[in-house]
């Protein structure tokens, strides 16, 4: 984590400072709570918005197992169901495979009735010393 990150610093005033609970060395989860600022069309959550929750919390749980920075390659998206302001949602991460320098992983963002809102897939590259 770091301080002044937008998705997961704490000393970023107007960022999302996103809690992420470490599961276990392959595995992250975070809950977060929507609100107005975030919107994109009345009621619904900008879609930058979620790219930023999954790309926050994969790199972070690249970052914390590898025990070096990573740098996101490419991100990929798929919006299955609208995601409103003010709703609560469940995002998952895992790692998936390791392709030398980079590392893949999955994501799925779920509403509090365990619907899939979305899903992603990223790609990270490690950091050089």
């Amino acid at each position: 984590m770091h301080k002044k990150c937008f998705g997961c610093g704490l000393d970023n005033e107007r960022g999302l400072k996103l809690n992420i609970n470490y599961i276990d060395s392959d595995n992250a989860s975070a809950e977060f709570t929507t609100d107005e600022s975030l919107r994109s069309h009345d009621g619904v959550l900008h879609g930058g918005i979620v790219c930023t929750i999954f790309d926050t919390i994969m790199a972070n749980l690249i970052s914390k197992k590898i025990n070096s920075r990573v740098f996101t390659a490419k991100l990929e998206v798929r919006f299955k169901n609208t995601i409103t302001t003010d709703e609560t949602i469940h995002i998952h991460c895992q790692i998936s495979k390791t392709y030398g320098n980079i590392i893949e992983a999955s994501g799925k963002i779920k509403s509090g009735g365990d619907k899939i809102m979305a899903a992603a897939k990223g790609w990270f590259s490690k950091g050089k010393s």
